[in-house]
């Protein structure tokens, strides 16, 4: 049997190929997030707090004020965002919305929550402080790998001349 032939999304090749080599917007450099809404998804392992965080902060630059939104379990997740930017002294929490929505073939309603956060006096200097900390403790942990490297690499250095002086 003639292996099949891979099926692509796409026609003709030729778009295929001019459409992986444009830029996403998390790669332009110059891309500026148009929104000020943040959805949190439910998924906690795959998209933990610190990573919402990091994120928040780095759009927050062009938004003064953000907006989390959550359906369903990432209702949870989306109070937890809120009130940690709120207890590190990022924002304010101006406003928290609830609604539910009705779903075609369910006779539940989905529940949706919209919380409004605005930045804090010291929104800057503590964001500052947080970027200056997490590039810190990103060199450490570059610094061990090296280090951790290194140390493999003597060590095995030292097996290959413990087993050459033993043939002798």
């Amino acid at each position: 049997s003639t292996p099949r032939k891979k099926k692509y999304f796409f026609k003709n090749n030729k778009k295929r190929n001019e459409m992986s080599q444009q830029p996403t917007n998390s790669q332009n450099k110059n891309y500026k997030r148009q929104t000020d809404l943040i959805k949190v998804s439910s998924d906690r392992e795959s998209y933990p707090t610190h990573n919402y965080i990091n994120r928040i902060l780095k759009y927050s630059k062009e938004h003064e004020i953000i907006k989390l939104s959550g359906l369903g379990a990432a209702i949870q997740n989306v109070i937890i965002l809120g009130e940690t930017l709120r207890y590190r002294g990022y924002y304010t929490i101006e406003n928290i919305k609830t609604d539910s929505m009705k779903r075609e073939g369910y006779t539940k309603p989905i529940i949706k929550i919209l919380i409004t956060l605005k930045k804090t006096e010291n929104y800057q200097q503590l964001s500052e402080e947080y970027f200056r900390l997490r590039k810190e403790r990103y060199l450490k942990r570059q610094e061990l790998k090296e280090r951790e490297a290194k140390k493999s690499e003597e060590a095995t250095v030292e097996v290959e001349t413990d087993s050459d002086n033993d043939s002798d």
